[in-house]
């Protein structure tokens, strides 16, 4: 499988789709200036897709890493969505806490 198939100049260039930069890293662009990475992967049979943040203010490197790093835990059985809702309700009941 090819991997770090996009460079910034490419995806800076690129019209507006879905460009897949390879280990299942792909940029969504909605206006030529805009998109955001997603990572997709399988959990339990079922295709998934993770958000990784708006491209160009999450730069091409920093999504390889943040896919990375994500990519070793769909496979746990663990649910990312629940875990990252969680987190954000624990973090606003210490905030309260506080």
């Amino acid at each position: 499988m090819k991997q770090h198939i996009l460079s910034h100049i490419a995806a800076r260039n690129a019209p507006p789709g879905r460009y897949g930069d390879g280990a299942g890293l792909w940029l969504h662009k909605r206006e030529r200036a805009r998109g955001k990475w997603v990572l997709r992967y399988f959990l339990k049979g079922r295709r998934r897709e993770m958000g990784l943040g708006p491209w160009p203010d999450v730069s091409i490197a920093d999504a390889r890493a943040a896919a990375r790093k994500h990519a070793t835990y769909p496979d746990s059985g663990c649910n990312w969505g629940c875990i990252c809702q969680i987190g954000a309700i624990c973090s606003a009941f210490a905030r309260l806490r506080d």
